[in-house]
């Protein structure tokens, strides 16, 4: 009886009820101190836990459909093999909310939520998570597809094996995350920031980065093809693979990005790197073939045993460090001024003379 549960003492009433067939249909909890209290095996579709204290409690195998915990304080809270369709926790507080293996979320509104340490395990369907704020968030064994997570604070977050493909990610603070075995195929992570980021052996085929501020950014044996790095800040990074062909960088746009100090060894065959900053750049064993070197610069860059074969360079300036660059020479031919050209002879003679070959 909703009008019962509001004057009366929820815990109280609860223990009266006590059993497997537990209903809780549409019941009114609205600011209820239930701290510590345990749900099993009830159903609380519809039923409304706005603004109430559940610090420390579990909920257990029970059906919440389109249940509200709006602005709901959730510390150490618990819920495990619950239904959650349609289920709100607007604005919800609280640290260590834990949900595991869940029937359902598809629906799950967790928009303007904090919730640091939030942990979300074996969990499937799509959320919705604008501005959500979840620092030192653990996801994983999860696939969140087409999740709602524009302006999310997921600092230091640990992804592992979580499906996010075509979500948006628009604007994320993904600071000091780390993304391992995951799928972003298609994920929008336009203007996103991800200082020290480290992704690993994940899947980001067409995925958006542009504008992504990555300072620092450790990316390893992952799969980037088509996707689009146009004016991302990725000053020191380190994309690399183990070899350098399981980096797939193919086809991907990195116009305007800055790679100033960056460490790149990658297959970047077809990409476009036009009016890239690449000052002290190093793409030692990389592949640019058929690559748009257009406008770059690369001041006092390294290629050792980079393929230029079919590249396209406009303005190559020494200095310069280049040794073993197939197909360099013939991509620097028919210039004018002829600087670099002649820059790149005598260098490489003076590597055969003074070292046989050997950097």
């Amino acid at each position: 009886n909703p009008r019962r549960c509001q004057a009366e003492n929820p815990l109280k009433l609860l223990s009266e009820f006590a059993g497997p067939a537990l209903s809780m249909k549409r019941t009114r909890f609205d600011n209820a101190m239930l701290s510590g209290l345990l749900v099993y095996q009830c159903d609380a579709s519809d039923a409304v836990f706005d603004g109430a204290e559940l610090q420390g409690s579990t909920i257990n195998e029970c059906f919440l459909p389109s249940a509200s915990f709006r602005f709901a304080k959730l510390s150490q809270v618990t819920i495990t093999k619950a239904h959650l369709a349609d289920c709100s926790f607007f604005q919800s507080k609280g640290d260590c909310l834990s949900i595991v293996r869940p029937i359902s979320i598809d629906g799950l509104v967790l928009e303007g939520a904090h919730l640091p340490y939030l942990r979300l395990s074996k969990v499937s369907g799509r959320i919705r998570a604008r501005a959500l704020s979840a620092p030192f968030a653990d996801l994983h064994l999860s696939n969140l597809a087409g999740a709602e997570l524009e302006q999310a604070d997921l600092t230091e977050a640990r992804l592992l094996s979580v499906g996010l493909s075509d979500a948006n990610l628009v604007g994320a603070v993904l600071t000091g995350a780390s993304i391992h075995s995951c799928q972003l195929n298609g994920a929008d992570l336009s203007s996103a920031s991800g200082e020290s980021i480290s992704i690993t052996e994940s899947t980001m085929r067409a995925a958006k980065f542009t504008g992504f501020r990555g300072r620092c950014a450790f990316v390893r044996d992952c799969d980037l093809e088509h996707a689009d790095l146009s004016q991302a800040y990725l000053y020191r990074s380190m994309i690399t693979g183990d070899p350098p062909q399981s980096m797939a960088l193919n086809h991907a746009n990195f116009e305007g990005s800055n790679l100033v100090q960056a460490y790149l060894a990658a297959d970047m065959t077809e990409s476009n790197l036009e009016a890239t900053r690449a000052a002290y750049v190093r793409m030692n064993q990389s592949s640019l073939r058929d690559a748009n070197l257009s406008g770059i610069s690369p001041f006092q860059a390294s290629f050792v045993k980079v393929d230029f074969s079919g590249a396209k360079i406009t303005t190559f300036e020494p200095p310069f460090f280049a040794d073993r660059c197939r197909g360099l020479q013939v991509a620097l031919e028919g210039r004018q001024p002829r600087e670099p050209s002649s820059y790149l002879a005598e260098f490489s003679s003076v590597i055969r003379r003074g070292q046989e070959g050997s950097t």
